[in-house]
């Protein structure tokens, strides 16, 4: 069967890409049509612009709060009427047996509109939706479609495939002739996580972005391609936050293992897989909790290291990431640990985001990875409309006290349909003004620079005038920690290239010093000379064989001139 799938505004599409990969192993053929990439654009501060309050209220996109603005994740710039027509003459070209979307709750309004369209331009094709709003929401979602697939579905939608005229397959969702919802039962959750192949990249891929399609490839666009690999060790998190989808999906699988990890061995050959094929050079898995299980995580940190060697980092925790698995990882180039910290305060995190109160933890193991030399990221939630100005300070003093980090993120809080904190009572919301909001999110990333006294930050917080206008404190973070990323992202560049160089073969550095000293010891217009005496072919052909004996992109630049 020929299947076709899609997504809206994220061509990074992890699970899109780990279901193709399962129903290609099933005997698919499987094609990947991604209408619109995965953009960011900075909106600006809505405290202090009309227009950047306006995007933020309207959206339904996430926003992350920088130095200098905030960034809406994705940015869904409209879809012109070309771009449809490219995504329809596409499917045309194909002639899929059905074509399925991946849908979120950011997304849903566009693939509805999509669906409708196909449903237009091929009448009979049947269109089938999956992902975490029609899991959390198929009421929603039904009219938009023909089927829908609820939870973790690969094994049910491939059994499905082989009747698609069964209506009691499980996780199938639908509606009657007469109009009723039927919503089956979910299969059991894959415990064997090896079952499942490598996700697919570069695989019968096309992006339609900028009104144009093209094919995206391993070979032309290993950038593009490394920009977007996702790497995951395991599904599920064991913790019930109000805020995340993971809570309200958990209810659906209760008495189930829900946490479950892959076995050492291919996750080893998968990250050395995407190392030779999008010549990584760093490794983030992006696992809900990666340092977990102690025992787990020393014997890949052993193998990781003697098979793959590249930086790696991922999410700690601080009841499970002990000191003894770090110390045990300390050589196996394990380089940044992150943190959900969210906040501060005890009030918010055990009423309002249903957390455990672990201030004192965070700061234990924030201590730990700061003497044994490891990066730090800590996560922070913002603009809760529960908060109550002590709840900012009690969060602007944890991160006071801690290790200054490698980098503060501030994300808004974004309310996930089926999630508790959805249904938490309107009238206990504070809604503090947005320049509240604004001036603790400023001091929060004023807090990764190490040079600026803590409790100068501090003072900082009890200064009203600053409070009542946050231009002026946005213009001192700016000037300040602004200068301190900079100065981070120069060193953090120079190390990536010390390694890269590191690990080149030594025919290839002797190959990269010699282009090198031939560009100082040959004028350019020498170069450019030769270049024009030698025929188009014959340059083509020498690019070709530098490429061939593995010789840098830097190297081949002498055949150009």
């Amino acid at each position: 069967m020929r299947i076709v799938l899609s997504k809206v505004y994220d061509d990074f599409c992890y699970g899109l890409r780990s279901l193709g990969a399962y129903l290609e192993k099933q005997g698919h053929e499987v094609h990947y049509v991604l209408l619109k990439s995965y953009l960011i654009r900075n909106v600006g501060f809505p405290a202090l612009d009309p227009e950047a309050k306006r995007i933020v209220d309207s959206s339904p996109g996430m926003f992350e709060i920088f130095i200098d603005g905030e960034v809406l994740l994705p940015d869904m710039k409209p879809i012109t009427d070309y771009e449809y027509e490219l995504y329809m003459n596409k499917l045309a070209e194909l002639k899929p047996d059905l074509v399925g979307f991946s849908v979120t709750v950011v997304e849903m309004p566009f693939v509805a509109e999509l669906s409708a369209r196909v449903r237009e331009n091929s009448p009979g094709m049947p269109i089938v939706w999956g992902g975490t709003m029609p899991t959390s929401d198929p009421v929603s979602c039904l009219p938009h479609c023909d089927f829908l697939f609820r939870g973790e579905s690969e094994t049910a939608f491939a059994l499905w495939l082989e009747d698609m005229a069964n209506r009691k397959a499980e996780n199938l969702s639908y509606l009657t002739e007469s109009g009723d919802m039927v919503h089956n039962p979910l299969a059991p959750l894959l415990q064997d996580l090896d079952e499942l192949p490598f996700p697919h990249y570069g695989v019968n891929e096309w992006l339609i972005e900028f009104n144009q399609m093209r094919q995206i490839t391993p070979e032309r666009d290993r950038d593009h391609l490394r920009d977007r690999f996702i790497m995951m060790s395991s599904r599920g998190c064991p913790y019930n936050c109000s805020y995340c989808c993971h809570e309200s999906f958990r209810k659906n699988y209760r008495g189930q293992t829900y946490v479950r990890r892959r076995s050492i061995r291919p996750i080893v050959d998968e990250i050395r897989l995407r190392q030779r094929q999008l010549q990584l050079d760093s490794c983030v898995i992006w696992d809900e909790i990666l340092l977990k299980d102690e025992e787990w995580a020393i014997e890949f940190g052993d193998v990781y290291a003697r098979e793959v060697g590249m930086d790696w980092g991922g999410y700690g925790h601080p009841r499970f990431t002990t000191e003894r698995m770090l110390r045990e990882l300390q050589d196996t180039n394990l380089v940044m640990v992150a943190l959900g910290v969210e906040t501060g305060s005890k009030r918010i995190s055990t009423k309002v985001y249903r957390r455990a109160f672990m201030n004192r933890d965070i700061m234990a193991l924030a201590s730990v990875c700061e003497r044994l030399g490891l990066a730090l990221t800590y996560d922070m939630i913002s603009n809760n409309p529960y908060e109550e100005e002590q709840d900012l300070r009690d969060s602007l003093r944890l991160l006071c006290d801690l290790p200054p980090a490698y980098n503060v993120l501030v994300k808004r809080l974004k309310f996930f349909p089926g999630s508790s904190v959805c249904e938490l009572p309107a009238s206990e919301r504070v809604n503090l003004p947005e320049k509240t909001h604004l001036f603790y999110n400023l001091l929060y990333h004023m807090t990764k620079d190490p040079s600026i006294p803590r409790e100068q930050i501090m003072a900082m917080a009890d200064d009203e005038h600053l409070k009542a206008h946050p231009e002026i404190l946005a213009a001192i973070v700016k000037s300040t920690v602004g200068r301190y990323e900079e100065e981070q992202r120069r060193r953090e560049a120079e190390r990536r290239a010390a390694q890269r160089w590191a690990r080149l073969p030594a025919h290839r550095k002797a190959a990269i010093r010699m282009a090198n000293a031939t560009r100082e010891l040959i004028p350019q217009r020498v170069r450019n000379g030769i270049r024009a005496v030698l025929p188009g072919p014959v340059r083509r052909l020498a690019r070709r064989g530098l490429a061939a004996a593995g010789i840098s992109e830097q190297t081949a630049n002498i055949c150009r001139g």
